[in-house]
């Protein structure tokens, strides 16, 4: 009865027709709620137990929770049906991501906020934005990558939005993710002493083991110009002592950055979504905003059975949700993709928006497409090179500790290629005009 009853005032609310008790009555239906309870008298009883308009906003929060609660428990109940009588062919992975994607729907639905905004409304927010970071109230968005060049190109890394960052094998993606990382950590501990809250980092490595990432994180932290610890000597245990006090003192260091890290060898949408929401709650009670998502690289992110096989799809699913969830919680996701070989057959192998169409919606989806490039790399596959020509090595030489980030599209400002300082094999990436002034 209520069910039919809150659909014709759902119609007259569409008809902007005012919803009245004699509005409703022509549309009632013939037969009585209950026995001795026709209409008329049963939306009386209603009208005179309806809770006081101040409270209503609170009544209707209650009304949600509980469907809410009642969705998870179906959810729950069918996913442990599911994994008690499915076939064979469905293994535990395909079960977990069905049942995770199920829970989602129901957060999706049960915790989403009204995007309804009169545009009045949104454009005085926005100058109360603008004047309060002119005045110095406020401070832009934008999280700095440390990478000055680049922040001045992009404003930094905004809550919501989607940075793609693609490069051939050996450019240094996974060096490159672990110095915005640190780079956040550092403004995050400066942040905090000064009262600010803090900027919370979630780093997937689906790729590169922990002790691996742990040991980049490090040499990068304890980097110093012509006497860097490579993270392989780390790993190696090929330290002495003086650098045993520095490797020490990066571990105090980064035990004060609300760094976590990820790294299993797969994942899926779903479980990116639930991990961003469940850190980010961790990190609120700590104080800090997780901010910046960095996710190394987008071969070990599985997606839906909706285009399975059909890996341009699945790309094109996985890039849309990302996508949606730094909207929804208000985060920059970073999200590392290697470009095919067909660059490599170039003369200039510098990549460009080209190297990334046969890859789904990857340019489409994102606010910014960055490209990894060294130079070095490819001089050290040259024949002159390798047959120890002295003006292979001396080109090999110039260019080994340079790097450049080019900046293929941009949403909020230009496209251009930013140099920078770059020590593969401690992790280390930095502004050019701080080692080649």
């Amino acid at each position: 009865a209520h069910a039919g009853l809150f659909k014709i005032m759902g119609q007259l609310g569409a008809k902007r027709t005012p919803i009245t008790l004699a509005a409703l009555i022509p549309f009632l239906p013939e037969e009585p709620v209950a026995p001795d309870w026709p209409w008329r008298k049963y939306l009386a009883r209603l009208a005179r137990e309806a809770v006081p308009l101040m409270t209503l906003p609170d009544y209707a929060g209650l009304i949600r929770d509980l469907a809410t609660r009642r969705a998870i428990v179906r959810a729950s109940r069918q996913a442990a049906d599911d994994a008690a009588a499915a076939s064979p062919d469905r293994t535990p992975d395909i079960i977990l991501a069905d049942a995770v994607g199920a829970l989602q729907k129901v957060a999706d639905k049960g915790l989403m906020k009204s995007s309804r905004s009169p545009i009045g409304e949104a454009v005085a927010r926005m100058l109360d934005n603008a004047r309060a970071i002119k005045d110095g109230v406020k401070q832009a968005d934008g999280v700095p990558t440390g990478l000055v060049d680049l922040d001045r190109q992009t404003g930094g890394m905004k809550p919501g939005m989607l940075w793609i960052c693609g490069a051939r094998p050996g450019m240094g993606k996974t060096a490159l993710m672990v110095t915005i990382a640190n780079n956040v950590g550092r403004a995050s501990v400066k942040r905090e002493r000064a009262d600010l809250p803090g900027w919370g980092v979630l780093e997937y490595s689906l790729e590169v083991p922990e002790e691996q990432l742990v040991a980049r994180h490090v040499a990068e932290i304890s980097y110093i110009p012509r006497q860097p610890i490579q993270f392989g000597r780390i790993m190696a245990g090929d330290i002495d002592d003086e650098e045993i006090w520095r490797l020490q003192d990066a571990q105090k260091r980064l035990d004060e950055m609300p760094i976590i890290l990820e790294t299993g060898s797969k994942t899926s949408v779903a479980e990116i979504r639930l991990r961003v929401r469940a850190e980010k709650a961790r990190f609120a009670r700590q104080g800090v905003e997780l901010r910046v998502v960095l996710i190394d690289y987008l071969k070990f992110i599985t997606a839906g059975d909706r285009y399975r096989g059909q890996r341009v799809y699945e790309i094109g699913e996985i890039t849309g949700a990302l996508k949606q969830i730094a909207k929804d919680e208000g985060v920059c996701i970073i999200l590392f993709a290697q470009l095919n070989r067909a660059l490599e057959s170039r003369d200039d192998k510098r990549p460009t928006l080209s190297d990334l169409r046969e890859s789904g919606d990857l340019e489409a989806d994102a606010d910014v497409v960055l490209f990894l490039h060294r130079e070095s790399y490819f001089l050290a596959q040259t024949p002159q090179y390798r047959a120890g020509a002295d003006d292979a090595i001396a080109a090999f030489e110039d260019a080994r500790l340079r790097g450049e980030l080019i900046v293929g599209k941009n949403r909020h400002g230009a496209t251009r290629l930013v140099s920078l300082y770059c020590d593969i094999a401690a992790s280390t990436f930095s502004n050019a005009s701080d080692r080649f002034a």
